[in-house]
């Protein structure tokens, strides 16, 4: 019955996550060195944050160095939304997400994975509301793109360090599957 809960679940995140992935490619605004935060899109993730989730929620930025192997540091903020199992020995779950979405494509799955887990959703580097200073010129977006999964591992090292949490189970979406298996 629980197994086929999430595959339920997990069912309805996919075609959650694409409506939102559609909404953030559309909204998005190139300008931003961020993709995606203007305005709009942190407008619909508060909605559906609030249309889908019945436990209480909270959002928290926190400030990060980050220097994958072969680059040089890079000033992030980490945006993560969490809900607190009311078990305190529930295991975290770290929900990682795909490209051009953000943590708030969970949004559906979070009263029913929260049951079981403390459960944290991070927006990773220049998606949702997670912003990342870095050299904007041809070589540093270059440099970027080359270190892109371990640039994504290392952001969640440092997230995870940040929080003090030493032991994690990760869910991973599509880029953020595979930013999960590195990280594993």
């Amino acid at each position: 019955m629980g197994v086929s809960l999430y595959i339920v679940s997990f069912s309805i995140l996919i075609v959650f996550a694409a409506v939102v992935n559609r909404i953030i490619l559309v909204s998005s605004s190139p300008q931003s060195g961020c993709f995606p935060t203007d305005e709009k899109i942190q407008i619909m993730e508060d909605y559906v944050l609030k249309k889908y989730v019945k436990v209480p929620v909270s959002s928290s930025w926190t400030e990060l160095n980050v220097s994958p192997p072969g680059a040089v540091d890079v000033k992030c903020v980490a945006h993560s939304v969490s809900i607190r199992c009311h078990k305190d020995q529930a295991p975290t779950l770290l929900l990682v997400h795909g490209t051009a979405a953000s943590g708030t494509s969970y949004a559906e799955c979070f009263d029913t994975l929260s049951q079981d887990f403390h459960v944290l959703a991070l927006d990773l580097p220049r998606f949702g509301r997670s912003t990342t200073e870095f050299d904007s010129t041809a070589k540093g977006r270059r440099a970027l793109q080359e270190t892109g999964t371990l640039f994504g591992v290392e952001f969640i090292q440092k997230f995870l360090e940040s929080q003090n949490i030493n032991a994690v189970v990760l869910m991973g979406h599509f880029h953020g599957g595979f930013v999960s298996l590195h990280f594993a």
